[in-house]
This record gives structure tokens, C-alpha cells and sequence, in this order.
């Protein structure tokens, strides 16, 4: 069962990310970046960064405030991808991102075993 808010694939001879994303018990989306599109998420998410791949474009941001009209403290981390003329917005947990960066560099900086 695929119980973590996501699951990283690096696969560096083939210059790609695989990232899926957990919805629900029924429904994970992946998607396929390359490397360094993911590094640059990673480097730059809690200002906020907007990236376009060859299949989608990607806005990822920390926020501190719900939407309106409450705008409540609650901070997360907004995840937007837009694909063609469908939209999945995400929402994670700062200490989320964090887990994916710390899988991100672990996976770059070693043997894997699908490799």
C-alpha cells in the first residue's frame, strides 16, 4: 500500500525524476521530470518557484495562510500543476518537502537498487 504522501524515482543515467504524488488510497499521479527540473523545485519552493517542463508547468510555493476569505495561519506547502487544460493542486506539509529533499539528495548521492 502506498501510505507516504509521495514516492521519488531517480533514475540518473536517464536523466529522470519520477515523483507520485499520493491522493488518496485509490488515486497516485506521477510525473516525470528531469533531474535538474526537480533539483530546481527543490532549491527554490519556500519562495516560490513556477517551471515549465515539456508536459507541464509546475507552481510550487510555501504559504502561510489558507484561502480566503478566512486566511487562517495555516502554514503548507501549495503544489500546482497544470496539464494541458486540467489543474491538480496539491497541498503538503513543509516537513513533506522536506522528506522529499532529503530522499532527493540521498538518491543522487547514491547506488540505488533499480539501477
Amino acid at each position: 500500500m502506498f501510505n507516504k504522501v509521495f514516492k521519488l524515482y531517480i533514475f540518473k543515467d536517464a536523466d529522470r525524476a519520477n515523483l507520485s504524488l499520493r491522493v488518496n488510497d485509490n488515486l497516485v499521479i506521477e510525473y516525470r521530470l528531469r533531474i535538474a527540473e526537480l533539483q530546481h523545485i527543490l532549491n527554490n519552493w519556500e519562495s516560490g518557484v513556477e517551471l515549465t517542463t515539456d508536459s507541464n508547468t509546475w507552481l510550487v510555493e510555501y504559504k502561510l495562510y489558507g484561502p480566503r476569505p478566512e486566511k487562517k495561519h495555516m502554514p503548507y506547502v501549495r503544489v500546482s500543476v497544470n496539464h494541458n487544460e486540467c489543474k491538480f493542486h496539491y497541498r503538503l506539509t513543509y516537513d513533506d518537502m522536506m522528506e522529499l529533499n532529503r530522499d532527493f539528495y540521498y538518491q543522487m548521492n547514491n547506488k540505488m537498487f533499480w539501477e
